[in-house]
């Protein structure tokens, strides 16, 4: 009896793993994005085929995958008093003026810059404490989720700062990124995401910064940061929930099933 019952446990569950395989795996469509717009009152900033900021052509995110997009996609030299080319993402002030609210718009789609702490005014506006004369006020941020779309992507903002000279105001190194969420270029600890538009600059002459080498002339080598940035992240596929259902199901029914047969056996006196 109970090498029946072995028997037929065996079976189950063979059945039970050729069903899990006969399921159509669950997917989930690609991620295409093809302009992005980063805007307040005073200034706007755009990619994608014409834009004034990033120019890509349409980027395919597959599910799991990262975009990044910060400063300087050209990884040019910056020179004073602008600071220009290289720093052309500083959302934290435009035209010498301290920054409002952002929106930020991924193929036509709008979010509200509304991160914490001064959800009136984000992360990408320094929330709002920004001091455009500063050469030390620091104005890293990490990620912070502001929207997505459902089953497709989730949009992040943060804020790149190795320029200025006060302490990390992101706890770390002045880089996007934390435990929870270690997409950046690859560098100082981050993981590198999947596309990363941006690249560091420098700017001769400006005050030391122990965070960046703001004399550096490789360009290989620059490090300097002042800029905002934007992470989204295409979703992974999940399961269908009545996959997830018939599966939980059947592991319920065939263990139930078995400890049934157990306890029938247990009570069956012995045969002599």
């Amino acid at each position: 009896m109970q090498r029946k019952t072995g028997a037929l446990v065996s079976i189950m569950a063979l059945a039970l793993g050729v069903l899990l395989f006969a399921v159509p795996s669950p997917s989930r469509a690609d991620v295409i994005i093809t302009d992005i717009s980063v805007t307040n009152p005073n200034v706007t900033y755009t990619g994608g085929a014409a834009g004034n900021t990033w120019t890509f052509t349409p980027i395919t995110l597959a599910p799991g995958q990262s975009l990044v997009l910060t400063q300087n996609q050209a990884g040019a030299p910056s020179t004073l008093p602008s600071g220009q080319p290289g720093f052309n993402f500083d959302t934290s002030e435009g035209g010498g003026v301290k920054a409002t609210q952002y929106t930020v718009a991924v193929n036509g789609t709008k979010f509200v810059d509304n991160s914490p702490p001064n959800t009136s005014a984000g992360v990408l506006a320094d929330s709002g404490n920004d001091i455009p004369a500063s050469t030390t006020q620091n104005e890293s941020a990490n990620w912070v989720k502001i929207g997505g779309v459902a089953n497709s992507y989730d949009l992040y903002v943060g804020y790149a700062d190795t320029l200025h000279s006060a302490g990390c105001q992101d706890g770390g190194n002045c880089l996007p990124f934390f435990a929870g969420n270690l997409i950046w270029d690859g560098t100082g600890g981050s993981t590198a995401a999947t596309r990363f538009i941006g690249h560091a600059s420098n700017l001769p002459g400006y005050p030391a910064s122990p965070h960046c080498n703001v004399n550096q002339t490789v360009a290989t080598s620059f490090d300097c940061w002042d800029a905002g940035a934007l992470l989204i992240v295409s979703l992974s596929a999940v399961p269908e929930p009545s996959t997830v259902f018939l599966v939980g199901t059947l592991i319920v029914g065939l263990t139930a099933w078995a400890v049934r047969n157990r306890r029938k056996i247990a009570q069956t006196p012995a045969a002599l």
